[in-house]
């Protein structure tokens, strides 16, 4: 790991730099987040702190956790289920855009 992405001791600046929870305060678009709770690469504290921190500044992000998928959905089910709340979501934000007027 420490390879593919760098160290958390010494590469920490760099991680920061780099990571999207330094840059939660000027999120402006509502989000959805869809995390498998298997996901070795994107542990879920991650996208649980990701999402308690755009709450916490009044951000919108909606968020769904399969409890049986990892770093994306492989069961023909939860594709559908997953490809389902992305179109929701999609039209539900493109329906009360000010584009949409």
């Amino acid at each position: 790991m420490k390879a593919w992405v760098g160290d958390p001791d010494e590469d920490y600046d760099m991680l920061m730099e780099r990571s999207p929870i330094t840059y939660v305060s000027q999120l402006r678009a509502p989000l959805l987040v869809i995390q498998g709770a298997k996901d070795p690469r994107v542990v879920k504290a991650e996208s649980d702190q990701m999402v308690e921190k755009i709450r916490a500044q009044g951000g919108h992000v909606e968020y769904y956790v399969d409890e049986e998928e990892g770093h994306g959905a492989t069961r023909r089910e939860n594709i559908i289920q997953w490809t389902g709340m992305v179109a929701r979501f999609l039209e539900e934000q493109l329906l009360d855009s000010p584009l949409s007027s």
